[in-house]
């Protein structure tokens, strides 16, 4: 029997330990959150950053129509095909290398990636995020501002796909390229991706950043974690907009007062990343990013503010084992800077929902 309620007690506390920013995931880097990725501007983006220098701009009238082009129509197609090719090939390297070293890329948020070295940092980030897309790219006007300098308008469709518990899906852009010619190829010099038309789910009316947190959207529901003595619960729900996933938590320890929690999930556009803002009912808080190891692990890199005022960080491993079924660990925990012991692996099992409930859960709050 002691033995017993010696064990329960060092559970309980390693619950504990890794609680303050507890439970499923929360707390990171505040400092890391303001960083600027490497090769991001966060100059203000304007119609200037996408024109083509004036010495590459022939006089008005001397546009020429790309049905008189058709050897550079069908180079230019050819350039779209290879980096489409690469693209859905998790190449970024190759992607890459269809863009001229100075290239830039402005995305649908006016962020702006300059150069080559840059370009392709972001796409093996995207690779990484979002595994698996496959995008087509339909051009449907070609213009020509002299010999060496073209400009593409065209639409571009993105297949999202089906995550265990979620359908596929498909995300649509409009795009506008200026292509130039160098040492008798062509490259891509500039991109600008203009505002989705959102996904083919009517849920996502273009405002919303679902499309980057679906890979996670199989926590929606409720979660139970039971030791002998003590009881851990998450329910994870949409915001109205799915912008956000928000989760509630309660810890229950014998002798100790009852922990609750809430946690926002969502996606930072300045970072490209995603990250979560925890706060417990004792008054700790914190911040989290996250990062996605393959198809069923999330690594979280966490700090935060315990309730006495000390800061804590660790990293938590997330992952997913079945349908039904999630285990996670804390390792690398710190205290006020001195090294903790790792968690425990905890596992976690989805609760049965209630008759009539509805399929895609959505928080009242």
């Amino acid at each position: 029997m002691r033995k017993h309620e010696k064990s329960s007690r060092k559970k309980a506390g390693a619950y504990l330990a890794a609680a303050g920013i507890l439970a499923l995931a929360s707390s990171a880097g505040l400092v890391l959150a303001f960083q600027v990725p490497p090769g991001v501007s966060s100059q203000p983006i304007n119609a200037s950053n996408i024109t083509p220098p004036a010495s590459e701009i022939p006089a008005a009238g001397a546009i020429v129509l790309a049905t008189e082009r058709p050897d550079d129509v069908t180079a230019l197609k050819a350039l779209t095909a290879t980096f489409t090719q690469a693209y859905n090939a998790g190449d970024a390297e190759g992607a890459a290398n269809t863009f001229t070293e100075n290239a830039r890329i402005i995305d649908e948020a006016g962020r702006l990636t300059e150069g080559r070295a840059a370009i392709a940092a972001l796409f093996k980030r995207s690779f990484t995020e979002r595994a698996g897309e496959v995008m087509a790219v339909t051009p449907e006007s070609i213009r020509f501002l002299g010999p060496d300098t073209a400009i593409e308008e065209g639409t571009a469709n993105t297949r999202i796909p089906a995550i265990e518990g979620t359908a596929t899906d498909v995300e649509t852009s409009r795009y506008t390229v200026v292509y130039v010619k160098r040492g008798g190829s062509w490259y891509q010099a500039s991109v600008r991706d203009h505002a989705s038309s959102g996904s083919t789910d009517p849920a996502d009316d273009g405002t919303s950043n679902y499309v980057h947190l679906r890979p996670l959207e199989w926590l929606i529901g409720d979660w139970v974690e039971e030791g002998t003595d003590v009881v851990m619960t998450s329910s994870f729900a949409w915001s109205d907009n799915r912008n956000f996933l928000i989760r509630t938590f309660s810890l229950k320890v014998p002798g100790r007062p009852p922990l609750t929690g809430t946690q926002r999930i969502g996606w930072d556009p300045s970072t490209r990343q995603i990250r979560s803002w925890e706060f417990d009912s004792d008054g700790s808080f914190g911040e989290g990013i996250w990062n996605r190891r393959n198809d069923n692990e999330w690594v979280i890199k966490m700090n935060g503010v315990r309730h006495d005022g000390r800061i804590a960080s660790d990293t938590r491993i997330v992952t997913r084992n079945g349908v039904d079924q999630l285990s996670w660990k804390a390792v690398d925990r710190t205290i006020s800077g001195e090294v903790q012991d790792d968690s425990p692996l905890f596992a976690m099992v989805r609760s049965a929902p209630a008759p009539g409930e509805a399929k895609i859960k959505r928080a009242t709050q």
